[in-house]
């Protein structure tokens, strides 16, 4: 069972991105990334900045409404990605490694700077996420 210690109050992390759906592993090797992720628990769903989408082209696959935390809502395109937490991208085929989790994610720009993967609870409901207060850290472990 890998398990992610974050030892940040503001939970950041290194993703691996990819594209999804029934070609993901014949694709992955040529598109996928790592990106910067950020947990968030206030998201039902998982968001990729347009840049990330825009590099990987993967298929369109429906919309979703999505309510920014300003309170106005949109409508954004949604796509098959793939997630994989900290992947260790020091083999050469590192995609083939680690654990992917296939997801539909929204198109659009995360509030924070520099986070490019907005991780919501579509995907935080198939981890074990706890917080350890005293350490100030967060645990992720599947």
């Amino acid at each position: 069972m890998p398990i992610h210690r974050l030892s940040t109050i503001a939970p950041l992390l290194q993703v691996g991105v990819s594209i999804g759906g029934s070609h993901a592993k014949r694709r992955r090797a040529a598109h996928a990334m790592t990106r910067t992720g950020l947990l968030d628990t206030g998201a039902t769903i998982t968001a990729a900045r347009p840049s990330v989408i825009d590099a990987l082209k993967p298929i369109e696959i429906g919309e979703a409404e999505v309510t920014r935390s300003d309170g106005t809502a949109e409508w954004c395109p949604t796509y098959a990605l793939q997630i994989a937490f900290e992947p260790n991208t020091q083999p050469e085929h590192w995609w083939l490694e680690g654990q992917w989790f296939g997801l539909e994610v929204v198109k659009a720009s995360p509030a924070n700077p520099g986070v490019d993967i907005l991780i919501g609870r579509d995907l935080l409901s198939r981890v074990l996420f706890t917080w350890d207060g005293p350490k100030e850290r967060f645990i992720l472990s599947y």
